[in-house]
């Protein structure tokens, strides 16, 4: 299960990009290629900002900012934040504490 804490401590990475495809995007994900590394069909949303402003284009309704900060970024999505290195990865760890 994931937390908020967890959640702020996960890297950009192709499993975080499942993550957010199954729980936030509602895309069906093949479990078994999941767990033989083969994620096709998935977009880089952690990596990439075209990719992640579809999440924040999908969590709209619920309000949204990204901001750029003296060493990262940060994205509220709702009542919830999440910071990062990157914007793409802060979106992401943003929706995941939204859709809890």
């Amino acid at each position: 299960m994931l937390t908020n804490t967890n959640i702020s401590s996960l890297p950009a990475s192709r499993e975080l990009d499942a993550l957010v495809a199954e729980h936030v995007m509602h895309q069906p994900i093949d479990k078994f290629a999941l767990a033989q590394g083969v994620l096709y069909n998935i977009p880089p949303y952690s990596t990439s900002i075209a990719a992640a402003w579809e999440v924040v284009e999908k969590l709209a309704v619920v309000g949204s900012a990204v901001l750029k900060k003296e060493n990262g970024w940060i994205c509220v999505l709702g009542l919830e934040t999440a910071d990062a290195n990157t914007a793409p990865l802060a979106i992401c760890r943003a929706a995941l504490k939204v859709v809890g």
